[in-house]
């Protein structure tokens, strides 16, 4: 699978749902962790929970801290510095879900935006050293675009 929307995000997108746009709110990533990528239901997923609870798949414990410097561009890309985890340690890590967090204590209610399993050093997963994991957009500058 390459990078995608999530279709619960894009549906919110046409039906003008308030509270999903990119440039407010808080905005996370986690980073998902089994090596089953097929498991992950593009369409249908629509929480963190429905990752989490999906087979052979975890997300883990660390999450990345709010996502800054977030912009939209003038034909759609979603824009926004690297993002980095802090400590990121466990299993290995396949592909990051960037999410939208409404309560930090409940995955049921953090509504997934984006699926990247595709990038420099997600090719096969990795292992977390414990140090600091920085996710960067590829060439041209930008996560996802519309």
């Amino acid at each position: 699978m390459a990078n995608q929307l999530f279709g619960t995000y894009k549906a919110a997108l046409l039906g003008d749902t308030a509270g999903f746009s990119w440039a407010s709110g808080t905005m996370k990533t986690a980073a998902v962790t089994g090596a089953a990528l097929a498991q992950v239901d593009i369409d249908t997923f629509a929480t963190v929970n429905d990752i989490i609870t999906a087979g052979s798949y975890g997300v883990s414990a660390e999450r990345s801290a709010d996502i800054t410097g977030r912009s939209i561009g003038t034909t759609g890309e979603a824009n926004s510095n690297s993002i980095s985890f802090i400590g990121l340690t466990g299993s290995d890590v396949y592909a990051f879900a960037i999410y939208l967090e409404v309560d930090a204590a409940d995955d049921t209610q953090n509504t997934l935006i984006a699926y990247l399993d595709t990038g420099n050093g997600l090719t096969g997963g990795f292992s977390p050293g414990g140090g600091t994991t920085t996710v960067s957009s590829s060439a041209p500058g930008y996560f996802f675009k519309l």
